[in-house]
């Protein structure tokens, strides 16, 4: 992260960061909410539930039989070939524009 620049209407923060495939820059959009970053839908005000969508995706999924015959699940791999949106989880705003803060702030 290097660079912040504001908007005059404060919807967002932009911060350019190393794409890390690519190394070349990319524009992240960052949610002006308090504290700094801190993501608001704009339609519902909603701050705390958030979906994230994918589209054609595989699931693979390693299974075991158990000794009674049942099966656990030990191994979950996931491909997502199409698009990823990320939605507010009250009113299903797309709030797509911010989705590459929302992954840098996922631990």
């Amino acid at each position: 992260m290097t660079t912040t620049m504001k908007n005059k209407n404060k919807e967002a923060n932009t911060e350019q960061s190393a794409d890390k495939g690519t190394g070349r820059r990319k524009k992240v959009q960052i949610p002006s909410g308090e504290p700094a970053g801190r993501l608001i839908c704009p339609e519902c005000g909603n701050d705390r539930d958030f979906v994230e969508l994918a589209t054609d995706v595989i699931l693979t999924t390693h299974f075991v039989q158990n000794r009674d015959g049942s099966f656990s699940p030990v191994d979950h791999q996931s491909n997502v070939l199409g698009e990823v949106r990320l939605l507010c989880a009250h009113c299903d705003t797309d709030i797509t524009r911010f989705h590459a803060h929302f992954q840098e702030m996922v631990f």
